[in-house]
């Protein structure tokens, strides 16, 4: 589930015109993915989706996220009345294509 998680958050733009799957799985793509978790969701999340003070997300399923797309539309837009914040200061386009 980690490795969704962080596809989608390197490709969010990408992403809202594919609401299906993340076809992104790259190792160029993973390893853009992986600098942009560690630096803007490890230290909620726990570097390894463990946990901190965010959810856990190396546990296999997620409360609010079922597909790709939910994946994205959490990480695009936080979830409301949470410490979630949405990502809007994200790059537009990081993944090759």
């Amino acid at each position: 589930m980690r490795g969704v998680f962080v596809m989608a958050l390197v490709c969010l733009p990408l992403l809202a015109q594919r609401p299906d799957k993340n076809p992104y799985t790259s190792a160029a793509d993973l390893e853009a993915g992986h600098k942009i978790y560690a630096g803007r969701c490890g230290h909620c999340h726990g570097q390894g989706g463990e946990r901190g003070r965010g959810a856990v997300l190396n546990g296999g399923t997620l409360r609010h996220v079922g597909s790709d797309r939910e994946l994205f539309l959490v990480i695009r837009n936080g979830i409301p009345n949470t410490e979630m914040p949405g990502t809007f200061s994200l790059p537009e386009r990081t993944c090759g294509a």
